[in-house]
């Protein structure tokens, strides 16, 4: 996904067993991505240089996940997800 400003979803996914791969940068302020319904990973964001996130999460059964970002007023960031 390309750099984006606030809060916005970034879609949904098909994953099978295996690893799920979360990487990107933000900028200025804090975040949470939510992986519905696995997770929600809380983040803080560097206000000078943007800081770049990895998570690998282990998906134990085939499922569809919603992929969504709650940012602050003025964060940017961008993800990528992989498998």
């Amino acid at each position: 996904m390309a750099a984006t400003t606030g809060s916005r979803e970034a879609g949904s996914i098909d994953v099978a067993v295996g690893d799920l791969w979360l990487t990107g940068r933000c900028l200025n302020g804090t975040m949470k991505l939510h992986i519905e319904p696995l997770a929600v990973l809380p983040m803080e964001c560097e206000k000078l240089a943007g800081q770049p996130f990895a998570h690998q999460i282990v998906i134990d059964k085939p499922t569809t996940y919603r992929i969504w970002v709650e940012a602050v007023s003025g964060l940017s960031w961008n993800l990528r997800v992989e498998q």
